[in-house]
């Protein structure tokens, strides 16, 4: 705050201060949108390689708990999975996909559920890893983008006096 306040005028100082912690607030709150939009537009993209790594798990449920023939595994496998990306990238989770059964609390907890809940836990972790690292970059900028802000104007009056007297004392 010194560095920017530093060359408003004392009978300012209030006015200057409540922009300062306005536009500040104002700063955070679209860190908080940047963050937000990374890591949903990230859950979505992540969805598909996440899903396909569970395939030898959906195709194991879908055999031991719909008995699903194995001529028909691929077919079964392919839906599921683009059942899986449709619903994470709606905008609406618990609206009604065209040709996707609707998650009922059943079907969560059957084999087949679980698999799909585990699906989603990873693809929930990776897309939040990939956010925290946006996060990490921009905070990173932002520390550089401070240190090349310039010396307060006050600070180097200030500390003029004193190397005055440690010159002339030495």
């Amino acid at each position: 705050f010194e560095v920017v306040l530093a060359r408003v005028q004392s009978d300012h100082a209030g006015s200057g201060s409540g922009v300062l912690s306005t536009i500040n607030q104002l700063g955070g709150a679209i860190g908080v949108t940047v963050v937000g939009l990374a890591l949903f537009s990230l859950l979505g993209t992540d969805a598909a390689t996440t899903i396909a790594r569970y395939t030898p798990q959906v195709q194991a449920a879908a055999v031991s708990e719909l008995h699903v023939p194995q001529a028909q595994l691929a077919s079964f496998t392919q839906t599921f999975d683009s059942c899986f990306v449709a619903r994470i990238q709606s905008k609406d989770p618990s609206a009604p996909i065209a040709g996707c059964p609707t998650p009922a609390p059943a079907l969560l907890h059957a084999p087949l559920g679980r698999v799909g809940s585990q699906a989603l836990a990873a693809t929930f972790a990776d897309a939040e890893s990939s956010a925290l690292v946006v996060n990490s970059v921009v905070f990173a900028a932002a520390f550089v983008l401070v240190l090349a802000l310039p010396r307060s104007a006050r600070r180097a009056a200030e500390l003029e006096p004193a190397i005055e007297m440690e010159a002339a004392a030495a």
